[in-house]
Formats: structure tokens, C-alpha cells, sequence
């Protein structure tokens, strides 16, 4: 008998295991109809092998399937074609799909480019086809000169290379005519 009590314990033991097991797989596939949340993390785009932006957040959330993803909040680095950042963005929250070509900001947007324009809205959109900035809001920015513009509706190179402000455009100008290169005297 006692030859075989090892054999029974190991059996035993074995048992348990695989009733363990299974008890996983259960785990892991009632966890698919579920979500996902992830805290401290980082999504990075690329086009083809050039990095397009990096987008850091305390939160990740984002439900099982096709969804977007959602970040709270935003801390992004839009990269220009040479791989330097061109601009970063600041904003409390924001969606992506899951293939990164485009995503959504809103609240407190605040951008900074590498030249020191500073732009803020309470909407930002981005399209990796185009590699355009959208907003239907309003929009300001601020140059480093001082000069600020402000409108609705608002369109813009990623790197803000050119602009557009579509209504209610205002703006304020120290030096106008410097500003279009008319002199006056």
C-alpha cells in the first residue's frame, strides 16, 4: 500500500490541476465580452515606419471589440516627417480608433508648437490621411510675437504651417500694416 501512495497523491494532485486549468480558460473567455483598462501607458502611431505621435495617459479604457479607445487624460507629441516633435498637445480627454488614423480631443485642449504658437480649444480633430487639424469650435492662437487670432470652425496642418479660421474670425494685431508688410510714410 505504501508503494502506491505516491502514485494516488500524484494523481490527486494532477486532478486538481486540470480542474484549475479549466477553471482559467472559463476566466479568460467570459473576460472577452468585458473591458479593458490600463493605467500609466503610451499608444504610438506610425505611418508605415515613420512615428507619427505618441500619446501618454493615466487611463486607458476601452470595451471589447471594435471600439474606440479612450484616454484620461492627454499628453501628445505630434512628430513632423524628419521624426523631431513638432507639436505637443494637452488635453483632458481624448478617443482613438483602433487603427490610429484619426483621433478625438476635448476639454482644456492646449497646444504648443516648435516655434511657440499657442493654440487652445475645446475640441481637437486629427485625420492620418490628410494629416490635418480640425475643430468646429472656437479656436485662438497666440504667436510668440504676442498677436493673438480667434474664430469658429478652425483648420490646420498638423505642424500649423497654415491655418484656417472659418467664422467670427477676430483678432488682435499690434502692428497691423508690419504685420501685412504695408508701410506707411
Amino acid at each position: 500500500m505504501r508503494r502506491y501512495a505516491p502514485c494516488i497523491v500524484l494523481f490527486i494532485f494532477l486532478s486538481a490541476c486540470d480542474t484549475r486549468q479549466t477553471g482559467l480558460q472559463k476566466g479568460a473567455a467570459t473576460a472577452k465580452g468585458g473591458e479593458q483598462r490600463i493605467e500609466q501607458t503610451a499608444l504610438h502611431a506610425y505611418d508605415g515606419g515613420t512615428l507619427l505621435w505618441v500619446l501618454e495617459t493615466d487611463l486607458l479604457y476601452r470595451s471589447h471589440g471594435d471600439t474606440p479607445i479612450q484616454v484620461i487624460p492627454v499628453q501628445m507629441e505630434l512628430f513632423t516627417d524628419t521624426g523631431t516633435v513638432g507639436t505637443n498637445v494637452v488635453a483632458d480627454s481624448g478617443l482613438t480608433s483602433e487603427s490610429m488614423d484619426h483621433f478625438r480631443l476635448w476639454g482644456a485642449v492646449s497646444i504648443e508648437t516648435w516655434d511657440g504658437k499657442q493654440i487652445r480649444s475645446e475640441t481637437l480633430y486629427w485625420d492620418k490621411e490628410t494629416r490635418q487639424l480640425h475643430s468646429p469650435d472656437y479656436v485662438e492662437i497666440q504667436l510668440p510675437s504676442g498677436e493673438k487670432m480667434w474664430g469658429r470652425g478652425f483648420e490646420a496642418a498638423e505642424d500649423f504651417s497654415w491655418w484656417v479660421f472659418h467664422e467670427d474670425v477676430q483678432g488682435e494685431f499690434r502692428n497691423f500694416e508690419a504685420l501685412i508688410g504695408r508701410n506707411e510714410g
